[in-house]
């Protein structure tokens, strides 16, 4: 912390959540500081930790149970218990399972360090390997493409997109041509690797209401400066209005329905707020609801306010001014915090949870079918 402050940033403490959410945020810039910071919670990271964890939950069958929580998230969403399933690495896109396994039981770090670059990457990405399906059985993973993508685009009403999927199109191509300002249908893979690839950062960036430091929480390559990175930031919102305009409604609607318990406000007619007691209720579109303890709205300054770094705000010359916020109070680090939601976070809720109701009837119809 001694370091990070003579290098120009003051942290409040070293705890993993509070700093993957200052690398997240917009007030970190790039430099030796992130750079350190990125360092610390890739050593600390639980997927390198996993063997230990695999080793103390497993039974003497081999089985470890009771690894996955149902609805262990707000959104409903199963969480991990134990050594956390629900996290493992898909591993390296060219090398077989048994290839890495292998080369991991030879336990030389100074092997992997040559074949992979860094052993404790080997270890982290190997983790989805270590689990086998019992004799005789096969383990089939599933899942939706792009699933919180075209939820997000269907909530919004986000018509092109809509129809871009419908149509099989390939969103980071045209997120890549959007930013890039380059032709429709120049894009691919093969042409433009680099170009498809800021278009995929875009959309896992950008549909919550990310701006720099979201894009820099998934591209540490460095080969954008801060100011190209917003600059994509704009483009990408200025093609989702319908996007932009749902954030907006979704912030208004949950601060109406704080201030006018009784009332509920609709969203698109697709999501409403209202409260409940003292809960706070977002009603989905199948009426499942989630729900928000003790909600509040105050009045904060908006984020680009900085006094520290920027002139005007430090001599209140500025056009900055208050603007309601809602809190409400959220169970992190093992006790109860007052927190602070925002649209793209309330969009980001509501498309979870959809996709998830979505999700469990496809678990359903699986089953049934054997």
């Amino acid at each position: 912390m001694a370091w990070c402050a003579e290098n120009g940033s003051t942290l409040e403490n070293l705890q993993a959540e509070y700093l993957e959410e200052l690398l997240n945020g917009n007030e970190l810039p790039q430099g030796i500081v992130r750079d350190a910071l990125d360092i610390r919670l890739a050593i600390n990271k639980a997927s390198t930790k996993k063997l230990d964890a695999m080793a103390r939950q497993r039974g003497k069958d081999g089985r470890a149970r009771f690894q996955s929580r149902y609805h262990g998230a707000v959104t409903g969403r199963w969480t991990g218990g134990g050594f956390q399933p629900l996290n493992l690495h898909r591993g390296f896109k060219n090398v077989p399972p048994e290839q890495l396994v292998r080369d991991i039981s030879y336990r030389s770090p100074e092997y992997l360090d040559v074949v992979y670059g860094d052993a404790m990457d080997a270890v982290a990405k190997a983790s989805r390997h270590w689990i086998m399906a019992q004799e005789g059985s096969r383990i089939i993973a599933g899942d939706y493409a792009s699933i919180e993508a075209v939820g997000l685009a269907c909530l919004a009403g986000e018509q092109w997109k809509i129809d871009a999927f419908a149509r099989g199109e390939p969103i980071y191509e045209r997120s890549a041509e959007i930013i890039h300002q380059l032709p429709e249908g120049t894009v691919t893979a093969k042409t433009h690797p680099l170009e498809r690839q800021d278009g995929k950062t875009c959309e896992i960036a950008f549909g919550y209401q990310g701006a720099l430091g979201a894009w820099l929480k998934f591209d540490k390559s460095g080969r954008h400066s801060d100011e190209q990175i917003l600059g994509y930031c704009r483009s990408w919102r200025e093609a989702h209005p319908a996007i932009v305009s749902f954030w907006g409604a979704l912030d208004a609607a949950a601060i109406a329905a704080v201030r006018s318990p009784g009332e509920a406000f609709s969203v698109r007619l697709l999501i409403e707020f209202e409260m409940q007691d003292k809960w706070l209720t977002m009603v989905l579109p199948n009426g499942k609801r989630i729900w928000y303890r003790d909600p509040q709205v105050r009045a904060t300054m908006p984020q680009r306010h900085r006094p520290a770094v920027e002139t005007a705000c430090a001599a209140g010359t500025c056009n900055c001014r208050p603007r309601p916020q809602l809190t409400y109070m959220a169970w992190k680090n093992k006790q109860w915090k007052r927190v602070h939601t925002y649209g793209g976070k309330l969009a980001e809720n509501a498309t979870q949870a959809t996709c998830r109701e979505i999700l469990v009837q496809a678990m359903k119809r699986v089953k049934a079918a054997g």
